[in-house]
């Protein structure tokens, strides 16, 4: 009886998707030039997770970064990383999955990809930012900065049709599990 119950207990908290299999990958953009507004509440695990589905709901939570500075004629400086806004015509033919990590350090994310098995969907990323670190309601008394950096991935609204889930799984860190 104890095994059924440890058997059942772990399948239940076994992500969707089983490490061998990646599951098939959804194209995607990953955006940038935002911001998370500061009238967003972030969670207490320290991570929003968002499945964005039109412009009203993804302008209460994201602002874009205005420009520091005069851009020289001709476009941007050298130096600087070139990023994608979201299109003015995303809505409807695209969905938003999102991620806003609050922390003491500004979160850097890399390896990032969608993927798609059955009824679930999986946006997996890494983040400089572990699990542990995460921030959920800071110490007001605290003098450290604290920082919430967005992750925005645009995907196709046709990969989301018939979707009963999505996971956003970070390295190391248990999935969160959204429903569309």
């Amino acid at each position: 009886m104890l095994h059924a119950f440890l058997f059942t207990t772990t399948l239940l908290l076994a992500p969707a998707f089983p490490p061998d299999h990646p599951g098939q990958p959804v194209p995607t953009q990953v955006l940038g030039e935002y911001f998370v507004k500061n009238t967003t509440p972030i969670p207490p695990s320290g991570m929003l997770t968002l499945v964005v589905k039109n412009q009203e709901a993804f302008d209460q939570v994201f602002q874009q970064v205005p420009p520091l500075g005069l851009r020289r004629p001709g476009g941007p400086k050298p130096d600087q990383k070139k990023t994608t806004p979201l299109p003015r015509d995303a809505f409807p033919g695209h969905v938003v999955l999102a991620v806003a990590t609050k922390a003491h350090a500004s979160a850097e994310y890399s390896q990032v990809k969608v993927t798609r098995m059955d009824d679930t969907i999986r946006l997996h990323f890494k983040s400089s930012v572990h699990e542990t670190k995460r921030l959920g309601k800071a110490d007001p008394k605290s003098s450290a900065a604290v920082f919430v950096s967005p992750l925005i991935v645009m995907v196709p609204a046709k990969a989301l049709e018939g979707v009963k889930s999505v996971e956003f799984a970070q390295d190391g860190s248990t999935p969160v599990v959204e429903k569309p």
